[in-house]
């Protein structure tokens, strides 16, 4: 447990201070903004429908299937977050995706088969 509370020690300094505001405005810059919970209950992706682009962060990742995470509401009930990611990546899949600009690896280009794939092995995964 030492090793965990580390970081958080050590990046005291780092944190940003400031009050969280909830996005009322749908668009930013030119880019739809998506919610698409299910990695993190509080994702967002910001969609350029006319480049085809999708900034979406860890929801997916090219060699690899992100986590949900598994997180308590503001009331502290579980949330079913791998429910809500299925639902995010069946809502990004249906949108006209070029290129998908993921958190961690290279862009992904015409990412729709792998947003299907992910899909699937979450059905997999809970027909088991």
């Amino acid at each position: 447990m030492a090793n965990l509370r580390n970081p958080i020690i050590l990046g005291e300094d780092k944190k940003i201070h400031c009050e969280i505001q909830e996005i009322t405005n749908k668009q930013i810059f030119g880019f739809e903004i998506l919610e698409i919970p299910g990695h993190a209950p509080d994702q967002v992706a910001f969609y350029d429908k006319e480049c085809k682009w999708l900034f979406a962060g860890d929801l997916l990742i090219e060699n690899i299937p992100s986590n949900a995470f598994i997180e308590p509401d503001y009331d502290g009930i579980r949330t079913k977050s791998l429910v809500q990611q299925k639902q995010s990546l069946e809502k990004c899949s249906s949108l006209n995706v070029e290129l998908f600009f993921s958190g961690h690896g290279i862009i992904i280009e015409n990412p729709v088969d792998l947003l299907k794939e992910r899909i699937k092995q979450i059905d997999e995964k809970a027909n088991k």
